[in-house]
Order: C-alpha cells, then sequence, then structure tokens
C-alpha cells in the first residue's frame, strides 16, 4: 500500500464523502507508484497495458492511504479506489475512483 500526501480542503472532503475522486498529474513520481500497487504497465503517456500488453481502461479497486500534509503524525484515511486516465485539453491526469473510505488501517492483502 502506498501513502499519497493530499491537501486539507480535499482529504476532509474525501474523508466526509463529498468528493468522490482524487487526481494526480501524470509524471514519473505516480507513474512508478501507481505501476508498483496496480501492477500494470504504464507508459509516459499515461496508458495504462496489462502484461499482454492490452489497454487497460480502468483498474480493479486497491487500498491506498491519503494522508493530510506531510509530517508524521498527520491523520491518514484508507481509501478503495480504481485508477484511470484522463485527457483535458492534452494534459494527461491520474483519476482515483473512490469507492469506500476508511480511518481504520484496512487489511491491504484482502483486496488481492
Amino acid at each position: 500500500m502506498i501513502i499519497l500526501p493530499i491537501r486539507p480542503k480535499y482529504f476532509y472532503q474525501i474523508r466526509t464523502g463529498k468528493k468522490k475522486d482524487d487526481c494526480r498529474d501524470c509524471k514519473a513520481y505516480y507513474i512508478s507508484k501507481f505501476k508498483r500497487v496496480y501492477k500494470i504497465n504504464i507508459s509516459e503517456s499515461g496508458e495504462m497495458t496489462n502484461d499482454k500488453g492490452e489497454k487497460i481502461i480502468l483498474t480493479a479497486p486497491k487500498w491506498l492511504g491519503l494522508k493530510n500534509g506531510y509530517a508524521t503524525n498527520d491523520p491518514v484515511i484508507y481509501v478503495f479506489a480504481t485508477l484511470r486516465t484522463e485527457t483535458v485539453n492534452e494534459v494527461t491526469k491520474f483519476v482515483l475512483d473512490i469507492q469506500k473510505v476508511t480511518d481504520i488501517k484496512p487489511n491491504w492483502r484482502a483486496d488481492e
């Protein structure tokens, strides 16, 4: 499981269920993180493929942590989310579609 930092405003919106997705830039940092968690191949342009080279539109959901800041003692929420890419005005972003939210660390192996 990875834990990603998030701004306080969005942290509380996700925690309360007002925000159902989270967007991240399609950068090398997130490509490496999401490749590891979702066990898929991701090109620099954001195209997602499986081991057979078949294009993936939406991944299976996985548990991720979202941390309200960078400090060690900042609160963390855990989200069960799918991953997809979206391109707007020639800018590709990763979109986490959030299905479940909890404050309690889940048994992260349960979703594999």
